[in-house]
């Protein structure tokens, strides 16, 4: 996670340029996020607590879904401070979402902040 893809994504915002969204997408596949998580447990019949259910957080525009991930903890923390979160690197973003296609359209970055969002056509390109 750094703060450099925040910086990116505000110069592609205002500059739109060829050059700037190319350096965004270079720092994109090899950035880490925090993803917003709501982890549910349960007690076994030992009384060992186990996790029974990851439920990740979405916003929703015009009927399509988006992942929230976020870049930095201050980031997340403009968002909500009381959320529990996990950090998982950009294979890891590409995965959920495509695990999840019923649900999510893409991802959106810093929701709170920058607010970039990133359809699934343009993920499935930069996956290979």
């Amino acid at each position: 996670m750094s703060k450099r893809l925040s910086q990116i994504m505000e110069k592609v915002k205002n500059e739109n340029t060829r050059e700037a969204k190319a350096e965004f997408v270079s720092e994109l596949t090899k950035e880490s996020f925090l993803v917003p998580m709501i982890a549910k447990t349960h007690k076994d019949r030992y009384g060992k607590e186990t996790l029974s259910e990851i439920s990740h957080f979405s916003i929703s525009s015009e009927g399509n879904s988006y992942l929230m991930v976020f870049t930095t903890v201050d980031e997340i923390s403009k968002w909500r401070s009381d959320v529990q979160f996990v950090e998982l690197d950009f294979k890891d973003i590409l995965a959920l979402v495509e695990n999840d296609s019923a649900t999510y359209t893409g991802i959106v970055i810093d929701h709170s902040g920058t607010n970039m969002a990133i359809g699934r056509n343009i993920l499935e390109k930069l996956k290979k």
